[in-house]
Order: structure tokens, then C-alpha cells, then sequence
């Protein structure tokens, strides 16, 4: 499992819009099941390597995919600023933000 892993981090197989994408969406999930929260580990696995969240912060610090986390971090944002449903539930203006900002690359 290890060496899975370690392939895994070190070389995704989706481009990064994509895994951007997951992460928003998982976000956006996330706050709407009322999991965004330290209590529910930001609905992430417990007992896993991203176990103990205490904030949105120690995801982007934690994940091993930067790309994926910065989605997460946008779709937690809009979810929780209500902009998720005002996009009609498509991220592609938080990832324009985010390209624009350097946090990703195309």
C-alpha cells in the first residue's frame, strides 16, 4: 500500500482541473451534509492520514494532493458563502481564481 501511495503523489493520472474539481465538489458535500467542521474531521476519513482536522487550513497543509486541496478549500468557501448553488454548482470560476493566483497550473 505504501508504494501505491507514494505512485499516487507523485504521479497523478488526472489533470489538474479535474482533481481541482473533485475537491470542490467534495467540499461543497461536505457542508452541505454538515460535515465541514472539526467534529466531523471536514468528512474525512477518521483514522486515516488526514485524521484530527482542526481547521480548513491543516487540509491544505495535510493532503497529499496540493491541487485537490486547493479545490477543496474554494468549494468549502462557496459552499459555506452560498455561492456553490449561485454558480449553479460548477467551479469553473474558482478555478479561473485559482490559476489566476498561481495556487494551480493548467
Amino acid at each position: 500500500m505504501t508504494a501505491t501511495r507514494k505512485a499516487k503523489q507523485t504521479a497523478p493520472k488526472f489533470e489538474n482541473r479535474v482533481r481541482f474539481n473533485w475537491g470542490y465538489h467534495d467540499a461543497a458535500l461536505a457542508v452541505e451534509r454538515g460535515w465541514a467542521c472539526p467534529e466531523r474531521n471536514f468528512g474525512f476519513a477518521v483514522g486515516g492520514p488526514m485524521d484530527g482536522l482542526a481547521s480548513v487550513a491543516d487540509i491544505l497543509a495535510r493532503h497529499f494532493d496540493r491541487v485537490y486541496a486547493q479545490g477543496w478549500q474554494a468549494g468549502y468557501e462557496d459552499a459555506r458563502d452560498g455561492m456553490y448553488e449561485a454558480r449553479g454548482q460548477n467551479g469553473e470560476e474558482a478555478w479561473e481564481v485559482a490559476v489566476r493566483l498561481g495556487l494551480v497550473s493548467e
